[in-house]
Order: C-alpha cells, then structure tokens, then sequence
C-alpha cells in the first residue's frame, strides 16, 4: 500500500513539474496540511527552477523548497549565497 502511494506521489509531483506547476512535493502529500489551494496551481516564475510553493498554503516542506530555490537561484545567477561565509 505504501508503496502505491509512493508511486502516486512522485507520479503526480513529476506531472506538476512537467505542467510548471508552483506546487512543492510536502504540499502535495502532506496528509496534515495538504494543499488549499485552486487546481491548476499557479505556474512557476520566470527565472525560478524549482517550485517555492508560494501558490496555495505554505508547508514546512514549502518553506525549505522556497530556501532551496533561492539558493539554487542566487548560485546559478553567480550571487553570494546570503548567509554563507
């Protein structure tokens, strides 16, 4: 069982990813916070490589996706990387 929703999970979060979708993988299956808000979600933004999750309710997962993202953003436009030493 577990595994089918393993399966259905990734499934799902590589089809948003494939749509563009802002939506991050813990906002899609967090089963304590799930995500609230309109199907499709909004699309990611120009210039941004991962999802933030900024559509819809923000998640633990959203948070971490979002500093992620920022990172992967500041290094990939050559940017110190805030909070590094």
């Amino acid at each position: 069982m577990v595994l089918i929703w393993g399966g259905w999970s990734v499934g799902l979060f590589g089809w948003c990813l494939l749509r563009d979708y802002d939506v991050t993988l813990g906002q899609l299956v967090s089963p304590t916070h799930p995500y609230h808000g309109t199907w499709p979600p909004a699309k990611i933004p120009a210039g941004q490589i991962w999802p933030g999750g900024s559509s819809g309710s923000q998640t633990a997962a959203g948070n971490v996706g979002g500093a992620i993202n920022q990172g992967v953003n500041e290094i990939t436009a050559n940017l110190p990387v805030k909070g590094a030493k």
